[in-house]
């Protein structure tokens, strides 16, 4: 396990949250699930749906290729590194994480306004 994998960064996707999200954006195309977890995720995207996840050697800030959709559960301890890397593969991102998160750093929020601001926010509650 790399050493940028830190305690609290594991946090598993609900089912029902990662069926709405799959459901409400309807990615397409090439898609990636850049840390795929326990997949639940994979479980209802399309099977040809590339992964990485760091547990499984596969590590996403090794990863480059463009792709149309990036779907995932971002670790919360090094995000703003996740997002900015996945703004550049991605035209179209679907992160799931504490709302606070996206708006915590002015440098961050300069960088997704340069690539199209944030379209849709969805609420799931804690």
């Amino acid at each position: 396990m790399d050493t940028y994998v830190k305690k609290g960064d594991r946090v598993y996707t609900p089912d029902f949250v990662a069926v709405d999200m799959v459901e409400f954006f309807k990615p397409s195309g090439v898609i990636l699930e850049p840390c795929k977890g326990k997949g639940v995720f994979m479980n209802h995207l399309p099977k040809e749906t590339l992964w990485c996840e760091i547990d499984d050697g596969v590590d996403f800030y090794d990863f480059n290729q463009k792709v149309d959709w990036i779907v995932t559960n971002p670790p919360y301890s090094h995000f703003s590194k996740f997002i900015k890397h996945g703004i550049i593969l991605a035209e179209n991102s679907v992160w799931l994480l504490p709302t606070w998160k996206m708006f915590s750093g002015w440098g961050l929020m300069l960088k997704i306004n340069a690539v199209g601001g944030i379209k849709h926010l969805r609420h799931y509650g804690t």
